[in-house]
């Protein structure tokens, strides 16, 4: 069941967040007050929705590794130390932005240097399953 409802809510975000951030990376980010909250409001919204995301998935994933132990278990703990890269890099943009503590290109060095370890940490639990299927 929660396999099934994940996988459901996992398309839904997928379907409904695609042509959000598509549509925030094309719009003018000019200075006027008005595009600027707009374009704001839908990063906010995109960044709620990632950080909501990654919490319920630790959540799942926490609840699945009650019932397993030993490599499999310890190889799910990697992808959640993965998740939680990813929502701190979704928190420090959000903080950021709406603080302005640094300039753009630094934000997103921040963002994307978070977002880099998180990857590296996914890869290494993918290479710990290849490990545990062939033996």
């Amino acid at each position: 069941m929660i396999s099934k409802l994940t996988s459901i809510i996992s398309i839904i975000l997928f379907l409904a967040l695609s042509p959000l951030y598509v549509y925030a990376q094309s719009m003018n980010m000019s200075n006027t007050t008005s595009t600027t909250v707009y374009s704001n409001n839908i990063l906010y919204i995109i960044l709620a929705l990632g950080i909501l995301f990654g919490i319920y998935s630790i959540v799942v994933i926490s609840l699945g590794l009650k019932n397993l132990g030993g490599k499999i278990s310890n190889t799910f703990k990697f992808i959640i130390v993965g998740i939680v890269f990813m929502i701190v890099a979704f928190l420090w943009t959000a903080i950021d932005t709406y603080f302005n503590i640094l300039s753009m290109n630094y934000d997103m060095l921040v963002h994307m240097s978070l977002m880099l370890i998180g990857m590296i940490i996914f890869v290494i639990s993918a290479f710990k399953f290849i490990n545990i299927s062939k033996s």
